[in-house]
């Protein structure tokens, strides 16, 4: 049976957690962190469920910085079977009024993130049997800034499954428990 390759985009325990059991011992995982110290912690994770990960440190997020990720991954494995898109942030914020601009910026960056990851991992993946885009969404957005987040990606995702369905790609946003 060929591995099957899972390329997780900001990767976290939550990510993780939802991805590791449909894996299987013997998959790999390639993922970026933000630093070594982040990577190493997820890689001994990955190790305690018997899947290989190779992280990839990263902590801009832009097309410059995600592309040479996303190129390692496939030249080094041959393609891409599982595209995981995390956005994880710790926000309190609810109303509307108190939402910083850094907050605001932090979400609708997520969503250029995910639209330049997609642009360079689906060449990858089209052709690939089973091949799936997963996005993160929250069960109950914080406050606007996740709630338009949530709007936008889920969106992104319905034009995507209409569009990549005939390549036999799945793409679904997925509420990863905390």
């Amino acid at each position: 049976m060929e591995k099957k390759i899972t390329f997780i985009f900001s990767a976290t325990i939550d990510s993780l957690n939802y991805i590791l059991p449909e894996c299987g011992n013997g998959s790999l995982v390639f993922f970026t962190a933000d630093t070594e110290k982040a990577a190493a912690g997820l890689v001994e994770f990955c190790a305690a469920s018997g899947v290989e990960a190779f992280p990839y440190i990263c902590s801009d997020k832009n097309l410059a910085a995600i592309a040479p990720a996303v190129i390692g991954c496939a030249d080094k494995f041959g393609g891409i079977d599982t595209l995981i898109f995390d956005v994880s942030r710790d926000d309190k914020t609810s109303l509307f009024l108190d939402i910083t601009e850094e907050e605001f910026v932090f979400y609708t960056n997520a969503i250029n993130e995910f639209h330049s990851l997609c642009r360079c991992a689906l060449p990858y993946m089209l052709g690939r049997d089973g091949a799936s885009v997963i996005a993160r969404a929250f069960k109950e957005p914080s406050g606007a800034a996740q709630a338009a987040y949530n709007g936008a990606v889920s969106e992104m995702v319905k034009a995507m499954r209409g569009e990549f369905e005939n390549f036999g790609v799945k793409v679904e946003t997925v509420i990863f428990q905390k």
